[in-house]
């Protein structure tokens, strides 16, 4: 049995649930992948602007937006790793993933 989702809020859920349909490679892809370097850097720096307090309204909408996709993403992430160690797949230790390829 997957990984259980129903403490996820319910939108969350599904789309977990819509992840088990995906393929070892499509999930290994997903688990492997990261928000765009030009974007993580704009999510960086407005998240350093917010540590000063001076954002503007646009911004504040931005880093709302990125800062929720972000964390979308890491669900996402999670559960594809979760559903590979299901599947039987060996899956990169905290250390692994921290080291550049």
């Amino acid at each position: 049995m997957p990984p259980l989702v129903i403490n996820l809020p319910p939108e969350f859920g599904q789309e977990c649930l819509d992840l088990e349909r995906l393929g070892d490679k499509e999930l290994r892809r997903l688990a492997e992948s990261a928000i765009p370097p030009g974007r993580q850097r704009h999510y960086i720096n407005l998240l350093r602007k917010n540590q000063r307090g001076v954002l503007t309204k646009r911004e504040q909408e931005a880093l709302k937006r990125l800062g929720a996709e972000a964390r979308r993403l890491t669900l996402h992430k999670a559960y594809a790793y979760a559903l590979l160690q299901w599947r039987g797949h060996r899956i990169p230790t905290p250390a692994e993933l921290r080291q550049p390829e």
